[in-house]
C-alpha cells in the first residue's frame, strides 16, 4: 500500500520523498518481534514454574518490546520532501531561498545552514542520500 504524500500550501510540485532505510526498519521490527515472543516465553515460564524470575524477565521483554515499537515509530516519522519551491523535513517546511548552503562529509549525515543562521542535520539512515544531496546541491548552485 502506497500512502498518498500530504503536501503543504504553496509549496509547488512533488518532486520526491527520501524516506528511512527499509533496512533499518527491519531490524527495528524483528527486534520487537523477539522482544514479544520472549516476553510471551517467559509468562508462559512463569504460569508454569511459578519462579518469581520469569515475571522479572517478561516485565524487562515487555518494557524492551514498547521501546522498540517506539523507535519503529519513531524512525517512520524521519522523511524529507523535495518539492518546487522547497523542501519539507519533520513537519517544516523549508524555502529554497531560505537554504545557504548545504554541507554534505562522505560517510555521514548532511546538515542544511539556513540564512537565519540555523543548522539543521539530516538523518543518516535515509534511502537514496546521493540523489538527496546531489539535488539539493544543484538546486543551491543554480
Amino acid at each position: 500500500m502506497v500512502k498518498a504524500i500530504k503536501k503543504p500550501r504553496g509549496t509547488g510540485k512533488v518532486i520526491g520523498r527520501f524516506t528511512v532505510s527499509p533496512l533499518f526498519l527491519q531490524r527495528s521490527a524483528v527486534i520487537a518481534l523477539l522482544s514479544f515472543f520472549f516476553f510471551l516465553a517467559m509468562l508462559v515460564g512463569y504460569s508454569l514454574r511459578g519462579h518469581f524470575g520469569y515475571l522479572i524477565l517478561a516485565a524487562a521483554f515487555f518494557v524492551l518490546h514498547i521501546f522498540s515499537l517506539s523507535g519503529v515509530w519513531m524512525l517512520r516519522k524521519k522523511s524529507i520532501g523535495i518539492f518546487e519551491n522547497g523542501l519539507e523535513f519533520r513537519r517544516r517546511f523549508i524555502a529554497w531561498s531560505e537554504l545557504e548552503a548545504a554541507d554534505f562529509p562522505p560517510g555521514s549525515a548532511g546538515a542544511l545552514r539556513l540564512k537565519s543562521g540555523e543548522t539543521i542535520q539530516l538523518p543518516a539512515n535515509i534511502e537514496r542520500a546521493q540523489a538527496l544531496e546531489s539535488y539539493i546541491v544543484c538546486r543551491l548552485a543554480g
